[in-house]
């Protein structure tokens, strides 16, 4: 990605528990929504690490989602 290029959302399907979404926040950028999706085991994990690094406000827990045939982001 050049550094004038911009984007609004980051989708990871699988294979870790947030970390992408951590280098996204450190790393300078702004005004993004990072999603993270995964089996239901990770997303437990997930939801744990990345409410220390979006604030628990920010993240969207796996029980408030799960049953939902659509999800708004």
């Amino acid at each position: 990605m050049k550094q004038d290029e911009t984007f609004q959302t980051v989708l990871e399907i699988g294979r870790g528990f947030g970390t992408l979404g951590e280098v996204l926040k450190t790393s300078g950028l702004t005004n993004f929504k990072y999603i993270d999706v995964d089996i239901q085991h990770l997303s437990y994990i997930a939801q744990n690490y990345l409410s220390n690094v979006f604030r628990v406000e920010n993240v969207r827990i796996y029980e408030e989602t799960a049953n939902k045939q659509d999800i708004f982001i």
